[in-house]
């Protein structure tokens, strides 16, 4: 599904996704680069999911083997699990921010919080996360150029440590590509996971609500807007600067 002429959205499944993917998925990003092809998040890697993902890919004009490279915005299942087979499918390069790396290099599922979420029922009990290592680390304010594109990490903890978000520049365009640092109106996800941290949460809404001429916000769930980023980013700032979060998703 093309949302802009760089960004399509090819996986997204039935935790809080468009229903693109079967699994417990959260929204996966393609951006078409120029020439080059960037996975933004890479669904749970869960049943039948990165299969579905691979062919919204194809369905973009882009294979799974030809893929430049792979974003993670952060360590869950939900966005991190499928990064394995991807990369392997691929042979791209992976990036992520260094605690990421180093969680998902030793399949930590008690770091990442795929323990407790399979306890809770959010993935099924066989669910592994799969070692990936090699992963390459990135630093707040580290800039990627893939063709004509530059990605820029903003470190957005909160939600959960090691959190990226990326600015996507492309064409007189800038999008954030959010993971679950903020959402549509400005909303947030808490989870009662170890590292989950709402002072750092607030933080991170305050510096992206300071983020100039962003236009669209793809967030790791639900709905998205392809303009007027900043009133979602204002909102959920006007919360953070209040001392309390916004309504959840």
């Amino acid at each position: 599904m093309r949302l802009t002429e760089a960004i399509h959205l090819v996986g997204g499944g039935v935790w809080g996704g468009m229903g693109l993917s079967p699994g417990p998925d959260c929204n996966c990003y393609l951006v078409e680069c120029g020439g080059a092809w960037v996975l933004v998040d890479t669904g749970s890697g869960v049943g039948a999911s990165p299969a579905a993902i691979a062919a919204h890919i194809e369905a973009a004009g882009a294979r799974t083997d030809g893929l430049t490279a792979i974003l993670l915005t952060h360590m869950h299942g939900d966005h991190a699990g499928g990064a394995a087979h991807f990369a392997r499918a691929s042979g791209a390069a992976v990036y992520a921010s260094g605690l990421t790396a180093e969680v998902l290099s030793r399949g930590d599922e008690e770091a990442s919080a795929v323990a407790a979420a399979k306890n809770a029922g959010i993935y099924p009990a066989d669910f592994r996360l799969q070692p990936l290592s090699g992963i390459a680390p990135m630093d707040d304010g580290e800039v990627l150029r893939f063709g004509d594109t530059t990605f820029t990490a903003i470190a957005t903890p909160g939600h959960c440590n090691g959190h990226l978000s990326f600015v996507v520049s492309v064409a007189g365009r800038r999008d954030l590509i959010a993971g679950d640092a903020v959402f549509w109106r400005g909303r947030s996800l808490v989870q009662a996971t170890a590292d989950c941290d709402p002072a750092a949460m607030a933080a991170s809404m305050v510096k992206l609500a300071g983020l100039p001429d962003i236009d669209g916000l793809f967030p790791g769930h639900g709905a998205f807007t392809i303009s007027g980023a900043k009133r979602h980013f204002d909102e959920a700032a006007s919360h953070a600067r209040a001392l309390r979060l916004p309504p959840g998703v």
